[in-house]
């Protein structure tokens, strides 16, 4: 059997004439490090996306040389030696249009603005590169997370979720068996007023739950102002609780069954 070479198709002259504006690879994953401009290094992995111009005279351009530039040695860059990179792949491609986009995500320690609890916030960069018949141009994208409530912050908080007044027996539950049946005075008014508007303007809303938490918090309230014990204060609290379902239901015993089988169980 008579050994023949095969044709080198790659290096054969293409007769089409025509220019393929980028051609590469896309979507290749690769650790890297990344150097701050504090020379701080960030361990990351990346989205890599590299290419060249394939001039008209060529057939194709080799693709494993993207991966090569890429296991050279660690692949470690920061913003400003982040060209050097790009002008590599211009250089081992053999090509004058070079481009290569790299995403990924950072974290950096950022301090609450009214706890002072540290902790670290994710960043997603994307530095786009190119080199064009020997002139650089590098583009620069952060996306930074931002949030209308910092849930650790004392000061924003007090406008969010945090704050809210519930409206529920449930609530009242709560408040019994983990704070010992200590309401704010807030809530022994407030309710009434806001369901009430609720439902004079079409709402859908229940009575049961702000009426039992008005009369529930009204008993606790005035246990405080005395400094009455805890079970005298219970006892003030179930009253409220049964005077509001004996009001709002016209049932005086129903009222106070409620009490003894829901509202004083944890007490």
């Amino acid at each position: 059997m008579k050994n023949t070479l095969l044709p080198d198709t790659q290096n054969t002259k293409d007769i089409r004439n025509i220019v393929i504006n980028q051609v590469g690879i896309k979507d290749i994953l690769h650790p890297i490090n990344f150097v701050n401009r504090d020379n701080e290094s960030h361990p990351s992995v990346a989205n890599f996306t590299m290419t060249v111009e394939l001039p008209a005279n060529v057939k194709g351009t080799h693709m494993s040389r993207f991966i090569e530039i890429l296991n050279d040695g660690e692949c470690s860059f920061g913003i400003e030696s982040f060209m050097n990179l790009v002008q590599k792949v211009a250089d081992k491609l053999e090509s004058n249009d070079a481009r290569v986009i790299v995403d990924f995500p950072f974290f950096r320690n950022k301090r609450a603005p009214s706890s002072g609890v540290q902790s670290l916030l994710d960043y997603q960069a994307t530095l786009t590169g190119s080199v064009i018949d020997g002139k650089p141009d590098l583009t620069i994208k952060v996306v930074v997370p931002v949030t209308s409530l910092c849930p650790c912050s004392k000061s924003i908080s007090k406008y969010g979720a945090h704050n809210h007044l519930p409206k529920s027996v449930q609530y009242v539950i709560f408040n019994i068996g983990n704070r010992n049946g200590i309401f704010k005075p807030i809530h022994s008014f407030m309710h009434v007023i806001t369901s009430a508007l609720t439902v004079a303007f079409g709402g859908s809303v229940g009575l049961e739950g702000p009426a039992v938490l008005t009369g529930s918090a009204i008993g606790s309230n005035i246990g405080q102002l005395f400094h009455l014990q805890k079970k005298r204060r219970m006892l003030l609290i179930g009253c409220g609780s049964a005077a509001a379902i004996s009001a709002l239901f016209n049932s005086p015993i129903a009222g106070v069954i409620f009490v003894l089988e829901i509202i004083l169980v944890e007490a």
